[in-house]
Order: C-alpha cells, then structure tokens, then sequence
C-alpha cells in the first residue's frame, strides 16, 4: 500500500508509484481544496471530484472522495470506528487480493483531532467501462443473471458489499466492477442474511422490470456461485 506519512494528526497512504504526482491530493496541499474544483456530487457526509493529474507520464482520470462526519453522532463513533475512506483504500485492495477488478486505489488520508475523525480523502483512478444500467440496456437480462452470480462469488470469497445497487456497478468485457469500496467488509464466511441483502439490493431498482422467472433465475445464479446449497 505503500509508504505511511504523518503530520500532526495527519495520516495518509499513497500508492507508492505515482507518490509525486499525487501531492495536491492532500489536505495538507496549498489551496486545498480548491485545487479539486467543484464536485460532480454532493451529499450530507462528502463530496466527490474528477479531476485529471499525470501519472507514468500519462493524463489520468482521477476520483477523490472527501468524506465528514454526518452529525455529532457521526463524530463520536469514529473515536472507536476507521474513517469512510480508511475503508474505501482497504476495500479496494482487498477486492483486488481477492482477484476481483476494482478501481486502482491512490490515496488515503484522514486527519483526526484529540482522536476524532474530522475529514477524510480517498481518491483512485477512473474504473474503464460502461455504467450497468448502460450495459442492461443493451445486454438484457442476461446481465442480472451474470451479476447475481458475481455477488455469488464475492460471498464465496467472503467479501461482503453493501452498496451493490446496480448505480455503483460498471461492467468491463465480461467482468462486473464495483465503484464504491467504503462499504465493503471482509470475513471468513459472510452471514446469509447479509448475502441475501445484498442480492435483494441489487435486485431492488429492477424490480418494475424483471418478471418471477427472472428474479428466480438471479436468486438461483448467486446461490450456485456462492455455493451455498
């Protein structure tokens, strides 16, 4: 994951090979962050960015996600919790361990005061190919069957993702790709409650287009692939 800095109560991982390159992303960067322009999204815990940077001497696309505390609940919790992008960098390394596609992950940074979690900063590289909702319009339902069975074969390998909504997949060739990694979990053996709400996620903004054999045919994919009989 490469190397570790701190300042102060500054803490950050970079990926060791583009660790030059990736210095304005950091809170502690002059003009931060208005070097990130204005996000493409907004919410009531962050903000998201595109921005282009040089990396191995090619312009790349750029995702940072700056995460904050909700409320004042939020900020009491992360005295015993990791931060939102602490969980982004691990999710996508251990998606990546586990011989799944995942963004390339570039930085983390977090920065607490007197143990609180005040702000947080993931960024990774842009993920190559078309949004899901894209690929269904064109590949059908083929496509719910072949990404039930993916989820199938992330619980078989113990990695529990709780934002699969098809607005967080992107479809590469054959391969599904996660684009969102702070709600991702590992463990030994994942719960079936928690696989079945997982698939029941995903399942969930297709309902008004899918029929009972094409809901069965996606229950019984995972359940093939996570070999759960």
């Amino acid at each position: 994951p490469g190397p570790a800095v701190r300042a102060g109560a500054l803490k950050r991982l970079v990926h060791p090979a583009f660790a030059a390159e990736l210095a304005p992303v950091s809170m502690a960067a002059p003009g931060w962050p208005g070097t990130l322009g204005e996000p493409i999204s907004r919410s009531r815990t962050g903000t998201v960015h595109r921005i282009r940077l040089p990396l191995a001497g090619q312009e790349a696309v750029v995702f940072v996600k700056v995460f904050r505390n909700r409320n004042a609940l939020g900020a009491a919790k992360s005295l015993v919790k990791r931060s939102r992008a602490r969980f982004a960098w691990e999710g996508a390394h251990g998606l990546a361990d586990r011989g799944f596609q995942a963004a390339v992950p570039l930085v983390f940074e977090e920065r607490r005061v007197l143990g609180v979690h005040v702000s947080s900063v993931f960024a990774c590289r842009e993920v190559p190919g078309r949004p899901w909702l894209a690929a269904f319009e064109s590949e059908g339902l083929d496509l719910v069957a072949r990404t039930a069975a993916w989820i199938g074969r992330l619980h078989r390998a113990g990695v529990d993702h709780r934002a699969l909504a098809p607005k967080n997949l992107f479809v590469r060739e054959d391969t599904i790709v996660p684009i969102e990694y702070d709600r991702v979990r590992f463990g030994r053996r994942i719960p079936r409650s928690r696989r079945d709400a997982a698939l029941a996620l995903f399942l969930k903004n297709l309902r008004s287009r899918l029929g009972p054999e094409d809901i069965e045919r996606a229950r019984a994919a995972h359940l093939e692939a996570s070999a759960d009989r």
